[in-house]
């Protein structure tokens, strides 16, 4: 994607209109991340979800003036858990290849956490791909950090 340089970037929660530009970067994560054989995500998935009365996850979205989307960030939560607050995932955070190094994955995060905040969320947890050093460091420079307690456990069903 030959991204044109602009100057004006704004954090927007997503919108029915924004969303196949979201598939396509979703699509990119998923081949970087090497599960694209395995992605069912379609338009109609993401603007039901989008569209329900109580919607399973947030989504924030950078996008420039001329209207593309440069990068994005899907919540999950855990409604309660031991301290009856909510826990928060992010699922994904991506920005393309061509608008990296221009503090809008920053920018996203801080919209996340201040989203979090904002619902009362007492944790905000994810993943980082084994290997994936350069994104380790991103969240360390955030405030992150390899938990110390847990490790992930998973089943394919």
């Amino acid at each position: 994607m030959n991204v044109p340089q602009t100057h004006s970037i704004s954090i927007l929660n997503l919108t029915s209109e924004l969303v196949p530009q979201v598939l396509e970067l979703m699509k990119e994560l998923a081949k970087f991340e090497h599960y694209i054989d395995h992605f069912t995500v379609t338009e109609s998935d993401l603007l039901n979800r989008l569209g329900s009365q109580a919607p399973d996850f947030a989504c924030f979205v950078a996008v420039n003036e001329l209207g593309l989307v440069l990068g994005y960030a899907v919540l999950t939560f855990t409604t309660f858990t031991f301290d009856l607050r909510p826990t928060a995932t992010l699922k994904e955070l991506y920005v393309s290849q061509a608008s990296r190094g221009k503090t809008i994955g920053t920018r996203l995060f801080l919209a996340v956490q201040q989203e979090c905040k904002r619902m009362g969320v007492a944790r905000l947890n994810w993943l980082v791909m084994k290997g994936n050093n350069h994104a380790a460091m991103f969240y360390e420079s955030l405030g992150g950090y390899p938990s110390p307690k847990w490790e992930l456990f998973e089943k394919v069903l």
